[in-house]
C-alpha cells in the first residue's frame, strides 16, 4: 500500500480522540474542541512530514534532517500561543489550515489512482492501532483519562503531578518552576513540559488533561514515525 503510512496514522489519532470523548464525555470535560485540536496539530504533523519526505526524495531538500525541522517546526508551533491567546491562536490556526490543505492536497493525488480497498485496509488498520494503544496506556499509573478523578481520590502517580505542574507554570508564567517555594533547585529537563502546557493553554485545558492528550493524539504517532528508517520511495512508506 504505496504512500498509505500518514493515512493510517492519522486514522489512528482520530481513533483514540473518538474513544476518549467518548469516555470523557459524561465527565463534562475535556470538551469535544480540544480533541479536535489535537487532533489537527497531529494530522498537521503526518502531512507535513508526508510532504517534506517528498520534496527530499524529489531532490528539491538536500537532507532529511531539513524534513525533521519542518516537522519539529508543526510540532512546537503552539509556541505561538506566548504571543497571547489571540494573535497566537489566530497564526496557529493560519499555519495547521495551510498545512492541512497542502498536505491533504497531495494525499488526495497520490491515493485517486489506487484500489479504494488499499485505502480502507490503512484506515482500518490505524482504527485498530489507535484502539489498542487507547487501552494499553490508559490502564497504565501515569497519564491517563482518568488522571483528574485519580488526583482527587490521591491514587494518582506523584511523578505525573510534578510533570503536571511544571507545565503549568511554563504555560501561565514562562518559568520552569513547580510552583512551590522552599525547595532546593534542582536540575531538570522542560522543553516537552513548556510543549504539553502550551498545547493545554490553546485548547484551554488544565495540563491534567493536556498530558493524556497530546501523548494519546499526537505523541504516539511521534514514537511510530521516530522508529522508521528514511522512505527511498513512494512505495517505501509504508514498508
Amino acid at each position: 500500500m504505496p504512500c498509505l503510512l500518514p493515512v493510517t496514522y492519522m486514522a489512528m489519532s482520530a481513533s483514540s480522540g473518538l474513544l476518549i470523548f467518548l469516555v470523557r464525555f459524561p465527565m463534562g470535560e475535556p470538551l469535544w474542541t480540544a480533541i479536535l485540536k489535537a487532533f489537527l496539530l497531529a494530522g498537521a504533523a503526518m502531512l507535513t512530514w508526508q510532504e517534506a519526505s517528498q520534496r527530499v526524495l524529489q531532490g528539491r531538500w538536500c537532507s532529511y534532517a531539513l524534513a525533521l525541522l519542518a516537522i519539529l517546526s508543526v510540532l512546537f508551533s503552539p509556541v505561538f500561543i506566548w504571543l497571547g491567546d489571540a494573535l497566537g491562536g489566530f497564526l496557529l490556526y493560519a499555519l495547521l489550515g495551510t498545512l492541512w490543505l497542502i498536505g491533504l492536497r497531495r494525499l488526495a493525488t497520490q491515493i485517486s489512482g489506487m484500489p479504494l480497498w488499499d485505502t480502507l485496509t490503512a484506515v482500518l488498520i490505524g482504527l485498530t492501532l489507535g484502539l489498542a494503544f487507547f487501552f494499553i496506556i490508559n490502564t497504565k499509573g501515569y497519564a491517563s483519562i482518568f488522571t483528574p478523578e485519580q488526583t482527587l481520590l490521591g491514587l494518582q502517580d506523584r511523578n505525573t503531578l510534578y510533570h503536571d505542574s511544571l507545565a503549568a507554570m511554563l504555560a501561565k508564567y514562562g518559568v520552569p518552576s513547580t510552583g512551590l517555594d522552599g525547595l532546593p533547585l534542582e536540575r531538570f529537563h522542560f522543553l516537552s513540559h513548556a510543549w504539553v502546557g502550551l498545547i493545554g493553554r490553546w485548547m484551554h485545558v488544565a495540563p491534567v488533561h493536556a498530558y493524556y492528550l497530546t501523548q494519546q493524539i499526537v505523541g504516539i504517532l511521534c514514537y511510530f514515525v521516530s522508529y522508521r528508517r528514511p522512505p527511498t520511495g513512494c512505495g517505501d512508506l509504508t514498508d
